[in-house]
């Protein structure tokens, strides 16, 4: 039976995921790297890759040790597969088995398998997110995300100060788009690309595509640095958020308010849904503001999720 149109997208998602999966320094990327004569940080070896199921194989019993022609026959299953053009169920199931997937990995590659995730961009988000677009593979990854996000007298925010690496999953990617609730903003950028005016994308959504110097290759990485300066036209809701539906490492989420303007309560939260914010909060934390009127939290990495700082005044 002819695939779907999602099938099609979801089974392209799987394999440039699997892809990401296998390039990052990690546990994953140890199996098949001794098995690699030449690949750069970034990279995989799809003879390296075919190695090492191939050793998963014959240690399994699935197929015969001295079958030494394995390898070489996986090569055209394993190219198709990380390039997104043929993964099968039976192949996808040799990457989970030989590389050892997490749970959470396991289960995320699955799902996309079956075209079960709507994969965008990461959006970074001063306020909630609306569900995802339709399905397409990633074009980027974030390696570091700093946002430190000012309350102003008044209780409004005023300005977000954003420090990011990009990683570009793709050949040729030119920009970055930041996402904004509000259309009465600024984005200035001090380094790492050109600010475009700002766009309407969707009901109450708004973003600025960051141009870069140059097209990233795959592998290669750009440091923004941006502020938004920020005029609401009416107080948004008490609630500073980050959103991520695809991977985002190394979060540190700041907010700052006025010494005349301070929260009765503060907490640090993450919601039910990331794809609808508006679901109910799944855990908190109360915190307290430092000297400087401030509070912040740091975390390794987060994906398909949504966390932030919420208070009362």
């Amino acid at each position: 039976m002819p695939l779907s149109e999602r099938q099609r997208r979801g089974r392209r998602a799987a394999g440039f995921h699997l892809r990401v999966l296998l390039s990052k320094p990690g546990p994953y990327r140890d199996i098949w790297r001794p098995f690699a004569h030449d690949a750069g940080p970034g990279e995989v070896s799809n003879a390296a890759i075919c190695q090492a199921i191939a050793q998963h194989l014959w240690d399994t019993g699935e197929f015969d040790d001295h079958d030494t022609g394995l390898p070489r026959r996986l090569k055209d299953k394993v190219g198709r597969a990380l390039s997104g053009s043929g993964l099968t169920t039976k192949t996808l199931q040799w990457f989970k088995e030989t590389f050892r997937f997490s749970p959470h990995d396991a289960q995320r590659v699955d799902e996309l398998y079956r075209g079960d995730i709507p994969m965008t961009e990461v959006f970074g988000r001063l306020a909630p997110m609306d569900p995802p677009s339709p399905v397409r593979a990633p074009r980027h990854e974030t390696t570091l995300l700093f946002e430190h996000h000012t309350i102003g007298r008044d209780g409004i925010p005023v300005r977000h100060h954003t420090q990011q690496n990009v990683r570009s999953l793709i050949d040729g990617l030119t920009n970055y788009k930041v996402g904004i609730d509000t259309q009465h903003a600024e984005v200035r950028v001090r380094r790492g690309g050109t600010a475009s005016e700002i766009l309407a994308i969707a009901d109450g959504v708004w973003a600025v595509e960051i141009t870069f110097p140059h097209p990233l290759r795959y592998g290669e990485e750009r440091y923004l640095d941006y502020w938004t300066r920020l005029r609401y036209s009416e107080p948004p809701s008490p609630e500073f958020r980050r959103g991520a539906h695809l991977p985002v490492q190394h979060l540190d989420m700041r907010v700052e308010f006025h010494p005349e303007r301070l929260p009765s309560k503060l907490w640090w939260a993450e919601w039910a849904d990331y794809r609808d914010v508006r679901q109910d909060i799944v855990d908190r934390e109360e915190l307290s503001l430092d000297e400087e009127f401030s509070a912040h939290k740091y975390l390794e990495s987060m994906e398909l999720a949504v966390v932030g700082f919420y208070w009362e005044w």
